[in-house]
């Protein structure tokens, strides 16, 4: 369908249903290649290796799904150590 639509650049997205298990997500990005990029959901007890995973298989970018922060970290350590340690274990700042 993209080829017939000349689509050049796909975005997939984790879906809530999934909730933090993004290998789906992943599976379709190891299909269309390098055309791809993820959105990946991560709550705090991602590991290293998934993130390592999610950066070289997923070629996951800076977005992460917002939408339901405050069901799954209402408190403000929890976020930060979301937001901000671990983007910096994944990007290495």
């Amino acid at each position: 369908m993209h080829r017939a639509l000349h689509t050049t650049r796909i975005v997939v997205v984790n879906s809530l249903v999934y909730g933090v298990d993004n290998s789906c997500m992943l599976d379709a990005l190891r299909q269309f290649g390098h055309r791809a990029r993820g959105i990946a959901l991560i709550d705090d007890t991602i590991s290293d290796a998934t993130l390592d995973t999610l950066e070289a298989v997923g070629q996951i970018d800076d977005g992460r799904l917002l939408n339901q922060l405050p069901l799954w970290a209402p408190e403000s350590n929890l976020r930060r150590k979301i937001f901000v340690e671990n983007p910096a274990r994944l990007y290495g700042f």
